[in-house]
């Protein structure tokens, strides 16, 4: 556990470091650790496109974090790159590192003031991003995602999930479609779904 807590602790103090003093609070990149027991709760608020965001990634790629993390918020200012806040989570997969504790996912959804649209993928494709999370989180119960997770999802077998929050993000990939003809989900009993919604167009 003093290894778990150095690490988290660590990893926090790297990413206030990178703060400018005269930055405005809303745009103050920061990540909040609680730890239970054996368990890590961790909310990061910041850019998805700094480094701060992929230094998040790699330290809860590594066995002795991941084994032990709980819940994960991802969120942030609004800003983004051509209208795009895209939330890359590749490289939380590169060593195929299992989240066996992961109950809660939570990625921000788009606000309806926001200029720029949360999606989660590299680009502009989420590229069965979220599927991979599902593979490698036995444990997990409450996914919120803000963008639709491509047929890859509904062939996970075995999963514990209880309650899926969904924004469609720029592609629905025919998602309520596939759902309603899945049974990989025996214990989901609550579903958010937000469709495709550019009204600026």
């Amino acid at each position: 556990m003093s290894y778990l807590l150095s690490e988290l602790d660590a990893l926090r103090n790297r990413i206030a470091s990178g703060n400018d003093a005269d930055l405005p609070g809303p745009y103050l990149t920061y990540l909040s650790v609680t730890v239970v027991g054996d368990d890590a709760h961790l909310d990061f608020y910041g850019n998805p496109f700094d480094d701060c965001y992929t230094d998040l990634l790699q330290t809860l790629a590594k066995p002795p974090i991941s084994k032990n993390l709980r819940s994960l918020t991802l969120r942030g200012p609004d800003e983004g790159a051509n209208g795009t806040r895209a939330w890359d989570l590749g490289t939380l997969f590169q060593h195929e590192t299992v989240f066996p504790r992961l109950e809660t996912f939570h990625v921000q959804r788009t606000d309806p003031s926001d200029h720029n649209r949360s999606i989660i993928g590299e680009t502009y494709e989420e590229n069965g991003q979220i599927a991979h999370l599902l593979r490698l989180s036995p444990a997990l119960r409450y996914l919120t995602v803000p963008s639709a997770p491509n047929t890859e999802f509904f062939k996970t077998t075995n999963s514990r999930l209880e309650y899926l929050n969904v924004d469609a993000g720029y592609d629905t990939q025919d998602f309520i479609a596939c759902l309603s003809e899945s049974d990989a989900f025996p214990r989901l009993r609550s579903l958010e779904w937000g469709e495709y919604n550019e009204t600026y167009l």
